[in-house]
């Protein structure tokens, strides 16, 4: 039989969700001279969970000063995987500022696995940021809101970010109550 070439592929449909998908809504936005606006960007992708098939979103802070954004986002929405996907796997969190730092994804997923069963919004509001290279400092005021709109809890941080693997930024050094002091 002679060869019959392939019929032309018919044009991708591009994918439907099993189930609805919200965007992410972009915080109101940070006004400086630079007038920057969040980036914190939300990436749908399926994704296989313990408890079976569902559809996750991905947040990635393109900015160090978007990281918090992108925690508060994974917090409200109960996912411990994504919270940690914004911490360096080296970091340390100095939380509380009187108890030796946790440290690694396992202790960052210690350090909110507390606030899961909650789903507050933090609320952070960067004040300076300086960036070299992958390594940034940020300094920032914060809180951390119940969803009734009442204060669990708010600080001045001082942390040390690191771009990770995906190309976003993520939190190497975590002190929400600013540096622990020395002795």
């Amino acid at each position: 039989e002679p060869f019959e070439p392939f019929e032309p592929f018919e044009p991708f449909e591009p994918f439907e969700p099993f189930e609805p998908f919200e965007p992410f809504e972009p915080f109101e936005p940070i006004r400086d001279q630079h007038e920057y606006y969040n980036s914190c960007t939300a990436r749908p992708h399926n994704f296989l969970r313990t408890s079976g098939h569902s559809f996750m979103t991905t947040h990635i802070a393109h900015q160090p000063r978007d990281i918090a954004h992108c925690v508060s986002a994974y917090l409200q929405a109960g996912d411990i995987d994504g919270i940690t996907s914004m911490f360096h796997p080296d970091c340390q969190i100095f939380f509380p500022p009187d108890q030796p730092p946790s440290i690694g994804i396992a202790g960052a997923r210690a350090a909110f696995e507390g606030f899961l069963d909650l789903r507050p919004e933090i609320r952070s509001e960067v004040f300076s940021e300086v960036i070299i290279g992958d390594i940034a400092l940020l300094r920032a005021n914060w809180s951390v809101v119940a969803p009734d709109g009442s204060i669990l809890a708010e600080g001045q941080s001082t942390e040390v970010a690191k771009r990770l693997d995906n190309g976003g930024w993520g939190y190497l050094i975590d002190c929400p109550y600013g540096p622990p002091n020395l002795g």
